[in-house]
């Protein structure tokens, strides 16, 4: 009989009966949890279909809430570890290396693991494996031991500079072989690049860096952290837009590190492990690779009221001179916007929205002075486009019947990033502050005639120098065009 304590221990073995009763266990209390808090908390519908596909999760899609899925994500990680503790267990008395419990975390796909495990029989009948921990029934039985010489034994340098060296190693060979297959070969930014290779970072440093010596849980994350901004670094190398994306990554890559340190310390521990574990480290590169879903649809929406007439207004959101506003700080994150020109007048006009890193080509689709203008995106800078792909913009001006107009500003874009959700919520801020950028010009013009011809003035001029950390075109200078 199992105590409940040993739910949580990493050491012994359990059978396939004791592992597919637990863990039809586990599925059935946390449904009872998750559909509790979804219920009670969210007002959401939760089926036992969330488990098995996401199209049935209200975890995924752009209307998921935030908040809601960061409380389902904190109720499950006891049930994670619960699970995860039993696969390793249950691997061990198949005769199989725990490493192979990072099946685990595949997702959706890893209930086929589970069915694996509940079924593959013991691996000697008749000389079952005790679980090794304090509340069990009975005297432990020692673990058996293999006799195969471990190949990280082997591979691993003596040194402790040279097996840091050597997970280094790993890792950036791990990293950019996925970082080349995502980007020109998928051609996308998936959540597994951003989930399943950090985990492999904090895994690999751990495990190399414990492997001989014992070290602590935060010498090994201080280790990996290093691997990580060594990375990072060449990612900046690259190009320089690229630093907006890592700063919003960090917050969420940090605690994967964390948790791949804490299992490669655990991996670590085990005194022999079998040749097949070299395959099995190429397991979550292989992760970092598989494709992310569709592109996800997303929108932000910001909103200014201006002291002026809706029909000043709309001359200056259809086209507005140079904006001459210093760059705020989140501009060194982001392409900053500079000048709106068009061509033509009504629907099938072109305006272009010019920033500076390239500029967007909008065709006009709605076209009703002084109430709505829409456009669709036809070209964007491939800087950006790499990340985003923006598809149509919106302003709705309102006449509040006092002397003032309500302009709110929409677009809607695709994220080429995964998980979309994480990034929404990380990029929101900073499509707002673009936003917010071109509105404040927008009402400073418009409520202020002598404000409008100094911009104007100062577009016929050359371009004022901006400072070094904008974000800007490859070629080192911010972009500019129109008259």
């Amino acid at each position: 009989m199992l105590s409940a304590l040993d739910f949580w221990r990493l050491d012994g073995a359990v059978t396939r009966k004791q592992y597919a009763a637990v863990g039809l266990a586990l599925l059935l209390a946390k449904y009872a949890v998750d559909a509790t808090v979804a219920h009670f908390f969210f007002a959401q519908e939760w089926t036992l279909l969330a488990y098995f596909a996401p199209q049935f999760s209200p975890l995924f899609g752009k209307e998921a809430d935030p908040v809601f899925v960061a409380t389902i994500l904190g109720v499950s990680l006891p049930f994670i570890w619960v699970g995860l503790a039993m696969s390793v267990r249950r691997l061990r008395d198949m005769g199989v290396h725990p490493f192979w419990a990072g099946l685990f975390f595949l997702p959706f796909a890893h209930f086929a693991f589970f069915l694996v495990l509940a079924a593959v029989p013991t691996d000697e009948p008749g000389d079952p494996h005790a679980m090794g921990g304090p509340y069990r029934e009975g005297e432990p039985e020692a673990p058996r031991q293999r006799v195969r010489p471990p190949l990280l034994d082997r591979l691993v340098p003596a040194s402790q500079s040279g097996a840091i060296l050597f997970a280094f190693g790993l890792s950036l060979v791990g990293g950019l072989f996925c970082y080349a297959v995502t980007t020109q070969v998928l051609q996308e930014l998936g959540t597994m690049l951003f989930v399943g290779f950090p985990f492999w970072i904090g895994f690999v440093t751990a495990l190399c860096a414990s492997w001989r010596v014992t070290r602590s849980f935060w010498n090994a994350f201080g280790i990996s952290i290093l691997i990580v901004v060594a990375m990072l670094a060449v990612l900046l190398a690259t190009q320089w837009e690229g630093l907006g994306c890592i700063l919003m990554l960090l917050p969420g890559i940090l605690p994967v590190v964390a948790f791949g340190v804490f299992i490669g310390r655990e991996v670590a521990k085990v005194s022999a492990i079998p040749t097949q574990v070299g395959a099995a480290m190429l397991l979550l590169p292989a992760l970092a690779v598989m494709p992310s879903p569709d592109l996800t649809p997303y929108s932000t929406v910001s909103e200014i009221t201006i002291a002026a007439s809706p029909q000043v207004v709309w001359e200056n959101v259809v086209t507005f001179p140079r904006i001459d506003a210093p760059p705020k700080p989140v501009f060194a994150l982001a392409a900053m916007p500079l000048a709106a020109v068009i061509e033509g007048e009504g629907v099938g006009a072109i305006r272009r929205c010019i920033f500076t890193n390239g500029e967007f080509i909008e065709p006009i689709e709605v076209w009703k002075p002084g109430r709505e203008l829409t456009f669709g995106v036809t070209r964007q800078p491939k800087q950006i486009k790499d990340y985003v792909d923006v598809t149509r913009g919106q302003f709705l001006l309102t006449d509040n019947g006092d002397g003032t107009t309500t302009i709110v500003g929409t677009t809607w874009y695709d994220l080429r990033l995964g998980p979309a959700l994480y990034w929404h919520t990380m990029g929101d801020p900073l499509m707002h502050a673009i936003h917010m950028r071109v509105l404040e010009h927008i009402k400073r013009i418009s409520e202020s005639p002598e404000a409008k011809q100094k911009a104007v003035r100062a577009a016929s001029g050359p371009l004022p120098k901006l400072p070094v950390w904008v974000v800007r075109t490859p070629e080192g200078e911010p972009f500019i065009a129109g008259p």
